[in-house]
């Protein structure tokens, strides 16, 4: 059986739990904490792959910026943990549903990693298959709140066109020396100004 993206789109969201408790759960001092560990675990993994995949190493200036971007985020979670705010201060339920999913099945995906690493044993297919599934799914939930908040009125947040703005930014980003195999000094006005041209 194949599908198409359209088909698969719509079948993702018809599959959409209908609980939502987010009026109800406060954001406690513990939630916050969490949610700083989210946005930390985010750049420290950031910091890992420029390492690891782009000759990218840590520098002053990058290290002061996600610094920055750590007191910052701590900031605005501690105020709203101090004013008794619950998941209802988000906007969007379903597009940090989403952003909550995706980030949970990139955790679990890091641990079957870091076991088969740490044993010598081979990859778990299977398991990344299942996990690759959940993460397209919350890709699906994402685009189509994205969709909706866009009053539905545009292409843009379809997945097709999310790929298309996607290689027309690392085609800009890469394009300047084909011997370079990472990015190097990334020019993004141009990159932004390749994916509105796509939208």
């Amino acid at each position: 059986m194949s599908i198409t993206r359209e088909e698969y789109q719509e079948a993702a969201i018809s599959l959409e739990s209908k609980t939502n408790d987010a009026a109800k759960v406060q954001i406690d001092a513990d939630m916050a904490q969490q949610f700083m560990q989210l946005v930390a675990t985010g750049r420290a993994a950031d910091i890992i792959k420029r390492l690891c995949f782009y000759e990218k190493k840590p520098d002053i200036v990058y290290g002061a910026k996600v610094q920055a971007t750590v007191v910052e985020i701590a900031t605005l979670l501690a105020s709203l943990q101090v004013t008794n705010k619950t998941f209802a201060a988000f906007s969007s339920h379903r597009l940090l549903h989403a952003v909550l999913g995706k980030l949970s099945e990139a955790g679990e995906m890091m641990e079957s990693l870091i076991r088969s690493a740490a044993s010598g044993k081979p990859i778990d297919l299977d398991n990344f298959r299942e996990e690759f599934g959940d993460d397209e799914w919350y890709g699906a939930l994402g685009r189509d709140e994205l969709y909706f908040l866009a009053d539905a009125n545009t292409h843009a947040f379809s997945q097709e066109s999310i790929q298309e703005a996607n290689l027309a930014k690392l085609n800009v980003r890469y394009r300047r020396d084909e011997h370079q195999q990472y990015g190097g000094e990334r020019d993004i006005p141009a990159e932004q100004q390749a994916m509105k041209l796509v939208a």
